[in-house]
């Protein structure tokens, strides 16, 4: 469902996500859908939360991991959710790394939708029929690539 303002201009949630690669970026941290769908861990702001206090906040919540690192704001993408009808969502996306051995805890009852979660390889991600949304699939191809947007690590 859309939701509007009391003058019927559409509002948008906003949400904050970390695109999270392994230290030689061939891999990125993905959570896997029941519709066989990825994403990229995050969501929605607490009231007053800073951008930084509520990526890590999110971060902890659904993979939980207590990251103290670097956050590189990379993009923001908008795009529609249908799974409680239609949503627009304006997601700020950061990008982060870990190593590849982190300890990230999966609950399947943190969310009825998410069925697991991996690293899966930046060369099966940007591949046109990996279903995650475009944008942030965008992100992915571009920093993985791209030596000169990791100088500050």
């Amino acid at each position: 469902m859309r939701h509007k303002t009391e003058r019927g201009e559409d509002l948008f949630e906003v949400s904050c996500r970390a695109v999270i690669f392994n230290p030689d970026h061939t891999k990125v941290f993905l959570r896997e859908y029941d519709d066989h769908s990825f994403n990229i861990p995050g969501g929605h702001f607490e009231y007053g939360e800073s951008l930084d206090s509520a990526l890590r906040r999110e971060l902890h919540e659904e993979i939980g991991v207590e990251y103290t690192g670097e956050l590189i704001h990379a993009d923001f993408i908008i795009y529609h959710v249908e799974r409680f009808g239609i949503e627009d969502k304006i997601n700020l996306i950061f990008v982060c790394e870990m190593p590849d051995d982190t300890e990230f805890v999966f609950d399947p009852s943190e969310s009825r939708f998410v069925i697991g979660q991996r690293w899966v390889p930046v060369e099966e991600i940007i591949k046109p029929e990996f279903r995650i949304y475009e944008g942030i699939k965008k992100v992915i191809a571009r920093y993985s690539e791209s030596e000169e947007k990791w100088a500050k690590f």
